[in-house]
């Protein structure tokens, strides 16, 4: 990660960032340009997209708990969960720059709806794509 886009945060509080990587897709896609904003952990809440720093990488994962000074991120094409310190989080998601169209400032109550109807449905996506799979394995061959 940057340190320009570091400075850009201290300094507006939001900067954008170009994402790469197929951790979060379908909801964020590799090449495309996202807004990233500061804040403190008290202000995640589950369903929120964190921006956090892994190495000299920013990741960009779904909140999926919170416990104390600790934040449970999942990527929501990752199968495993992984935990953070809250002294690793940078902000979070607050925008997305799709070709010439800006969607910044969205609407935190319909987003976070949206993310916390993911992370109640991803198990289940697994699961039945596990069951699909194992039933395929097992079906008679024709």
């Amino acid at each position: 990660m940057g340190e320009a886009t570091l400075r850009a945060l201290d300094i507006a509080g939001r900067a954008p960032v170009r994402a790469t990587g197929s951790s979060m897709s379908p909801f964020l896609r590799s090449g495309s340009t996202y807004w990233i904003e500061r804040c403190r952990p008290e202000q995640l809440r589950v369903g929120d997209v964190a921006a956090y720093r892994q190495d000299d990488f920013l990741v960009l994962h779904r909140v999926v708990g919170i416990c104390a000074s600790r934040i449970v991120v999942r990527g929501d094409a990752q199968p495993e969960p992984v935990t953070i310190e809250a002294t690793e989080l940078i902000g979070r998601l607050c925008g997305i720059a799709l070709g010439r169209r800006q969607w910044r400032d969205a609407p935190r109550p319909l987003g976070a709806r949206i993310g916390r109807a993911i992370v109640r449905v991803a198990p289940w996506v697994r699961l039945t794509r596990r069951a699909l799979a194992w039933a395929r394995a097992w079906a008679p061959a024709t």
